[in-house]
């Protein structure tokens, strides 16, 4: 499953309303691994099921307390609510706030992956097979990139880790599938995410089973510098 397919199909949804089947919910979860904006959707999507499920558990839905505004108020605004009220209010809010995090955002993203557009792209592998100058990439502060890059095969390994690195800090982390692999993989690295400085992707072996003896061995290591685009 590529991430066109997720998003039309809806999979982030019906994956977090237990909707798929165990073939399409082994796919997804294959896919959300590796892709930052589904991983995100079923996070906050988990976030506020559980926040919806925490209201309805603390404020019954059957109380029809109400109470009045003191005398003091405008004669308009002498009205009474039941208590329920407040959960919906808390309901609408959450509802509002997941669309400002996750539905306007990926509407968004989806508009602009629609529209053709320029991508700023840099392969890492003439870097390492010739010793050469570090890649430079040159961004403006909010604008995606795309990154190159060859995983040498590997036994007994389902799926590869690719780590970039600041330092010893971890940046970000993504999950490539040993089929996606076995061609060149790109790697799309969101706007704002990396400030200018040099940095290190590792790729490290992953086993499904955790025994082979290349789980978390490192594979192949590319360097590259981000800078300004003035």
């Amino acid at each position: 499953m590529d991430h066109s397919e997720a998003v039309r199909t809806q999979s982030a949804e019906r994956y977090l309303l237990n909707e798929l089947s165990g073939d399409e919910r082994s796919a997804f979860e294959e896919h959300y691994f590796s892709c930052q904006d589904c991983a995100e959707e079923v996070r906050c999507g988990a976030a506020l099921m559980e926040n919806l499920r925490a209201v309805a558990r603390e404020t019954p839905v059957t109380a029809v307390s109400r109470t009045r505004i003191p005398a003091q108020r405008s004669s308009w605004f002498q009205w009474s609510f039941p208590a329920f009220a407040t959960a919906a209010i808390v309901l609408l809010a959450a509802i509002v706030g997941y669309q400002g995090m996750v539905t306007i955002p990926k509407l968004r993203r989806e508009v602009s992956i629609a529209v053709p557009q320029v991508l700023t792209s840099v392969s890492l592998m003439a870097s390492v097979s010739r010793g050469g100058p570090l890649p430079v990439v040159k961004v403006s502060s909010n604008e995606p990139f795309g990154l190159y890059l060859d995983i040498p095969p590997q036994s007994g390994v389902t799926a590869f880790q690719c780590e970039v690195l600041s330092g010893s800090q971890v940046k970000f982390t993504v999950r490539v599938p040993e089929r996606q692999a076995s061609d060149t993989v790109h790697l799309l690295i969101p706007g704002g995410s990396l400030a200018p400085g040099q940095y290190d992707l590792v790729v490290s072996g992953i086993s499904s089973s955790g025994t082979s003896s290349n789980t978390g061995a490192e594979v192949i290591r590319y360097s590259f510098q981000v800078e300004d685009k003035k």
